[in-house]
């Protein structure tokens, strides 16, 4: 029960489904500097907390609980992609990638082994510092358009080149881009799945087949992202 309780408290902050649902009207809302902040370093808490204190304090319950995280994390990476792409919102958009990405930091905690654990710690600091650029320039779009909706942009390459060079830049590193802290990461959960002796064979299979579709799918709702914005194609 112990355990339980904690999961849900971390899990909201977290953002673990079905805890998740105030994160994108958070980032909605929310200026750009708190978006930063949030994404940055609060939503890394629960992880910090789950590793420290479920992990650390309650090692027997993780051993049995551990299986449900990795489902968790799996419904997290594809919910929140496929979520992501259907947001006409720019920073909705981006907080439900948040909700994505933070699923591998669960499936890289319920591997029990070192590099799976190292690969979700290496997750929340690269998504901590990728997710706040993304924040920071969609708070400088915002500025330039007045606007969040992704169908009333288009075009603004031409005239924010910069933004646009950082932006691209950033959306790669978060699709994990190899070269890029990003796909270091999620190479390092996999692998630490892959190579995990708690499970069966078929669990690490079909854990790691659905995991490899949230990594297809994080680039469409980038790239198409980018295509809104910068892109006359609307």
């Amino acid at each position: 029960p112990l355990y339980a309780g904690l999961l849900i408290a971390f899990g909201v902050k977290l953002a673990i489904f079905p805890l998740h649902t105030w994160l994108p009207d958070a980032h909605g809302e929310a200026s750009a500097p708190v978006s930063m902040i949030l994404a940055g370093v609060l939503l890394k808490m629960g992880g910090y907390g789950l590793i420290r204190l479920n992990m650390g304090l309650l090692p027997d319950a993780h051993v049995y609980l551990a299986p449900i995280l990795a489902i968790l994390g799996i419904v997290n990476i594809i919910y929140g992609a496929f979520t992501s792409f259907g947001q006409t919102n720019m920073k909705r958009r981006l907080a439900y990638s948040s909700v994505s990405h933070m699923g591998f930091v669960l499936l890289g905690l319920a591997s029990f082994t070192d590099l799976g654990v190292s690969g979700a710690m290496l997750q929340m600091l690269s998504h901590g510092l990728i997710a706040a650029t993304l924040f920071f320039l969609a708070g400088v779009t915002y500025d330039r358009t007045h606007t969040l909706a992704l169908d009333e942009m288009g075009g603004i390459g031409q005239v924010m080149p910069k933004v646009f060079a950082l932006f691209t830049a950033a959306a790669m590193a978060s699709l994990a881009l190899p070269g890029m802290s990003g796909f270091a990461s999620e190479l390092s959960v996999f692998v630490g799945m892959t190579s995990s002796d708690a499970y069966s064979s078929t669990f690490r299979t079909v854990t790691v087949f659905l995991a490899a579709v949230g990594l297809i799918l994080t680039p469409i709702y980038l790239l198409s992202m980018l295509r809104q914005i910068f892109y006359n194609t609307g």
